[in-house]
């Protein structure tokens, strides 16, 4: 996954955190406009638990890397 994508997909997923949980797929259907895979990705970051940072998680910097 490229650095850029990364970093959209952290700051949606930062974005998201500061919204109620109600709001949260309204927010990222409009914020994603149409790319499901971005969408999904910050779904699943926030399905597994607030503390998550895509940056920071080990195999995601490695990822990041490549």
């Amino acid at each position: 996954m490229e650095r850029e994508r990364l970093r959209e997909i952290e700051r949606l997923y930062h974005a998201a955190l500061e919204r109620p949980e109600s709001q949260r797929g309204n927010f990222l259907a409009e914020a994603c406009k149409g790319d499901s895979a971005l969408r999904d990705e910050v779904l699943s970051l926030l399905a597994e638990g607030e503390g998550a940072s895509v940056i920071e998680s080990p195999a995601l910097v490695e990822v990041g890397r490549a």
